[in-house]
């Protein structure tokens, strides 16, 4: 069985441009993250799904040199894209992550994983309750699943978010949705890269987080935030 976690990155961000490519520890953003699910115990390859843009090159030559899977689609229709890269590597298991949030946790991967194929569940997901740091979403699901709303989502929006129609139709699909313990509740909390601040945060976070920052627990990383907004 075939478990693959896409990271869908690109340069053209419109708030802070080339943000996945930013240097942390002489390390990309996306890198950073590369390294973090490759420390997920059940996740068996990763592609990153960039687009065709000649922007987007420097993303296709840093997978090559980490020997990371590359697919490059639509930059507009994302869902075209991540299921083209997961068919690209015949994947049986989507694990759906995003090249901005590069500090997710492996180990709640590995929980979104095992949900997944001991509940029954169609779809799981730590983004659907505010209960996570935001810039810790995981959604997990079946590439069969990928493959209809390629075939049937015709909404614009549809197209750029990939899953709404799954989440948006709990009658339709059995969704699971994932929290954590007292110790993981920081729902107010941004651990994504969306702004320079941001950027300022995660940097402060990665240098100063005490052992092997590849797998740093959610627990950790929201005590440093709150050193960090403290300081």
């Amino acid at each position: 069985m075939k478990i693959v976690a896409s990271i869908e990155a690109r340069m053209t961000s419109s708030r802070l441009p080339g943000k996945v490519l930013m240097q942390i520890l002489n390390k990309s953003v996306l890198e950073i993250l590369i390294q973090r699910v490759r420390k997920a115990k059940y996740v068996t390859d990763i592609i990153v799904a960039t687009t065709t843009n000649k922007e987007d090159d420097p993303i296709d030559k840093l997978c090559s040199r980490l020997g990371i899977k590359v697919f490059r689609g639509s930059e507009p229709d994302v869902l075209g894209r991540v299921y083209e890269a997961h068919s690209y590597v015949n994947s049986d298991i989507v694990v759906e992550l995003t090249g901005d949030n590069p500090l997710v946790d492996p180990a709640l991967i590995d929980l979104c994983v095992l949900k997944y194929l001991y509940s029954n569940a169609d779809y799981v997901s730590t983004a659907l309750k505010p209960f996570f740091p935001y810039g810790q979403a995981i959604q997990v699901f079946p590439f069969t699943i990928l493959k209809d709303l390629n075939e049937n989502a015709l909404t614009k929006f549809d197209r750029e978010h990939v899953t709404p129609s799954i989440y948006n139709n709990p009658k339709e699909f059995k969704i699971v949705s994932i929290i954590g313990n007292n110790k993981q509740f920081a729902p107010d909390q941004r651990h994504t890269l969306d702004t320079k601040e941001d950027f300022d945060r995660i940097k402060y976070l990665i240098e100063n987080i005490s052992g092997d920052f590849r797998s740093s627990k959610i627990e950790d990383l929201i005590t440093l935030v709150k050193k960090y907004d403290t300081r």
